[in-house]
């Protein structure tokens, strides 16, 4: 075809049967005549007077579903010259991309995950704190539990890590520069700070557990019940292997707020997902009824719900919870 005027009969092979992975060829030669080549054959001049320049439009259709355009050159070449080219239909002059099947539908936004993400607004975080990956954090509500299939834990491997903290939204922390590799976590065990939600920003702030009047680092030990003075040196930070005893009061404080989004009074508490170094802390029983049906991490024992310690810079926060009852 030529201004779409036939202008050759019975030419070469039907190109609608030529099978998959045919090489085909087309050659202006120096009297300006057009030849195909179908897997290196020469089927004869197609037509004259070729104009230079000259280019190659390719239309698939019919049969043809895939072309692949390769050089002469050397393999490099022909790699870098290759492109791949998917099946369209046209009605009325128009290209239309192949029907696929749609692809499967997000599943409906968490209520829970949501009601979290409002109140942790509420806390006036900077995003900077925050781990990017995953953007909205994670709900390990029940139903967001089970949808990722109900078994995964909140440990990074070798039995003594919490499990997952079910009934909770976890945002990740940016790990803060420490002196001690970023290899070197993995290897310290996981506990969980409660705090109340004024001490959060403070804490974040200095990228570790800080003492102020609502923080859990107040809290008096069993022999300063009796009046005696604390005793000198660094604050006394109590933590706990078990979400559930952790966020106990008074270590989690509650905290009571306007939902903006429902306009309802609700109750909300917070936790400090950290990394103790190891040594630094002392397991211990503990000082409180542990709520009903606790039952601790594998491999720990139950009378230890309790680690405590003194050391600055022992803890690395490495993730925010935030629980709305």
């Amino acid at each position: 075809m030529a201004a779409q005027q036939q202008i050759c009969d019975n030419y070469g092979p039907n190109l609608d049967l030529l099978p998959a992975g045919t090489v085909l060829g087309l050659l202006v030669d120096s009297g300006s005549r057009l030849h195909l080549y179908v897997d290196g054959r020469d089927q004869g001049v197609a037509a004259g007077g070729i104009p230079q320049p000259c280019y190659v439009l390719i239309d698939l259709y019919g049969q043809c579903q895939q072309v692949t355009v390769v050089s002469d050159g050397d393999e490099v070449g022909a790699a870098r010259a290759r492109g791949d080219v998917e099946k369209a239909d046209v009605v009325d002059g128009m290209k239309e991309p192949r029907w696929a099947p749609p692809p499967e539908a997000p599943p409906p936004p968490c209520p829970y995950q949501a009601l979290c993400a409002r109140f942790k607004e509420l806390l006036l975080l900077p995003d900077a704190f925050f781990s990017p990956d995953p953007p909205r954090g994670r709900c390990f509500c029940e139903r967001c539990h089970q949808r990722r299939g109900g078994d995964e834990g909140g440990g990074r491997g070798g039995g003594r890590d919490p499990p997952a903290p079910l009934g909770w939204c976890r945002y990740g922390l940016r790990p803060r520069p420490r002196a001690e590799p970023g290899a070197l976590w993995a290897k310290w065990p996981r506990a969980f700070l409660g705090t109340d939600a004024g001490s959060v920003r403070r804490a974040l702030d200095r990228g570790e557990p800080v003492p102020g009047p609502a923080s859990v680092l107040c809290r008096p030990t069993n022999e300063e019940v009796g009046g005696t003075a604390p005793p000198p040196g660094p604050p006394r930070l109590v933590l706990s292997p078990a979400l559930p005893y952790a966020a106990l009061e008074p270590f989690a404080t509650k905290v009571h707020f306007r939902d903006p989004g429902s306009q309802q009074a609700l109750g909300a508490r917070v936790a400090f997902e950290v990394l103790l170094r190891p040594g630094s802390f002392r397991p211990g029983p503990p000082s409180l009824r542990p709520p009903a049906g606790l039952a601790p991490p594998p491999g720990l024992d139950p009378a230890h719900l309790e680690w405590v310690t003194r050391e600055p810079g022992a803890a690395v926060l490495c993730g925010l919870l935030v629980r709305v009852e």
